[in-house]
């Protein structure tokens, strides 16, 4: 049998295989990679081949089944042949149905097969699989849309996101190995030479909090890719450090991209008189009361002026937000306008469905975050509540272990800050950074002007 009679019998074997358009089928480099490995086995080959497809990238069943036998064999270090092969085959029950493993395994190859296929072949293999898998993906789609079964829209669109990114993470993974430590130590030199020669090229690589001894602690600032977790007890000020920090950079003069504010708590009108009043110096509850001075209309129209120059805060209050919307949104808007920060207030307000317990949930709602931050290329700032643990010791000092639900978070977490007062009533707060992955921690104090909306130095 020749790999035309092999490649008709599969499609014979399936009536859903039949009009497979040629894009997803890849029976003939399954034929080809597969004969090869087994006639001319070198583990290096079938390494090389691991690093790009699985057992559960090939179309046609038996392929796989061999697949996994020759993984099996490999782990175990044993012998690969076609004899070895075969005669597993022929003990298992799954491959049965297709007659003999020795003698599928002798099917002639043409002479013109070589070794060097191996790699074209299973990047054609993975190919082919993962545009199968968007095809069942569309037609799942098509089908649960046609079908809700009482599936809102809302969990249609996130269940289809989820997979989306699953598929994606598979097309745009890195096949980029092992890289060479001693090289990058020489190129280092070169990209920091050029960084101390043309700083106003990397000028925007780390986000300024807006607080110099903040930035100090952190060598400038955040930086792009990372997720910083700042903790807090409630009433500490999670949110106005968190709005600060953002109204802050819009007044950045080299930042030239706007913030997204995540505000799952409150309510956008909240947020804005909170902007006002950190802005215009207005007390936050002449605010509420709409009981303005003519001073404070006169620091209104100040704030106002001070706007005019600066970049934009966007605020999205959707409630019940999970990951995949949160990603979703943002990368639009990156698209549409640009971005410079993602802030999230706060962690504990996400909700993945699905998980046995809230600490499994959390830990994949900061290993998601993480990933926003490192896709999107910007920092995130997840501000996340704080446990009671602390108010039980003798020293109340707040660090990564009160963190409410996760050990995850703080693993996860590049930068994990917390808020800190000893008297609720004290103006006096301390910042501590607990975890720094790019250098020292400390702490500084700030003062906090609650009437204000606002920390300052």
């Amino acid at each position: 049998m020749d790999i035309t009679d092999y490649t008709k019998s599969v499609l014979q074997r399936s009536e859903s295989d039949q009009d497979l358009p040629k894009p997803h089928n890849s029976l003939n480099n399954e034929f080809m990679l597969i004969k090869v490995l087994v006639s001319d086995f070198s583990r290096k080959d079938f390494f090389n081949v691991c690093e790009i497809i699985s057992a559960s990238d090939f179309l046609d069943k038996r392929n796989e089944i061999i697949y996994k036998v020759i993984s099996q064999l490999v782990n175990e270090n044993k012998n690969v042949d076609v004899f070895s092969v075969g005669e597993i085959l022929n003990e298992k029950k799954e491959f049965k149905q297709y007659g003999d493993g020795v003698s599928y395994l002798v099917i002639g190859l043409p002479d013109n097969v070589a070794t060097r296929d191996l790699i074209s072949n299973a990047e054609r293999i993975k190919q082919c699989s993962i545009r199968r898998q968007l095809n069942r993906l569309l037609e799942k789609v098509k089908a649960r849309n046609e079908d809700p079964q009482g599936e809102s829209l809302e969990s249609t669109f996130n269940n289809t996101c989820s997979e989306l990114e699953e598929i994606a993470e598979r097309i745009f993974a890195s096949s980029q190995g092992p890289q060479d430590l001693t090289r990058a130590y020489f190129e280092r030199g070169l990209d920091i030479r050029d960084r101390q020669q043309n700083p106003e090229k990397y000028q925007n690589e780390v986000i300024p909090t807006g607080y110099p001894a903040i930035d100090q602690i952190l060598t400038g600032g955040f930086r792009k890719g990372n997720l910083i977790v700042i903790g807090a007890r409630p009433g500490t000020g999670k949110t106005t450090l968190g709005l600060n920090i953002a109204e802050r950079l819009i007044f950045n003069s080299t930042i030239k991209e706007p913030v997204l504010f995540f505000s799952l708590e409150m309510p956008f009108h909240e947020i804005t008189d909170r902007f006002i009043a950190s802005v215009a110096g207005i007390d936050h509850s002449q605010i509420l009361n709409a009981n303005l001075s003519c001073d404070d209309y006169v620091l209104w129209q100040n704030g106002s002026e001070k706007l005019k120059n600066s970049n934009v805060i966007f605020v999205d209050d959707k409630s019940n937000i999970k990951p995949i919307e949160i990603k979703a949104r943002a990368s639009r808007f990156k698209q549409r306008r640009g971005l410079s920060l993602i802030v999230i207030d706060y962690l504990q307000y996400i909700q993945i469905a699905g998980y046995k317990n809230r600490v499994e949930e959390l830990s994949e709602i900061s290993r998601q975050l993480k990933s926003l931050a490192k896709d999107l290329n910007v920092p995130v700032i997840a501000l996340a509540q704080l446990n009671r643990n602390s108010e039980n010791r003798s020293d109340r000092t707040p660090g990564p272990a009160d963190l409410r639900g996760s050990g995850s978070i703080e693993q996860d977490a590049d930068i994990a800050m917390f808020i800190y007062r000893k008297d609720p009533h004290d103006q006096q707060t301390e910042i501590i950074v607990s975890k720094n992955r790019h250098g020292k921690t400390g702490s500084v104090l700030l003062t906090f002007n609650g009437q204000y909306s606002r920390f300052d130095e």
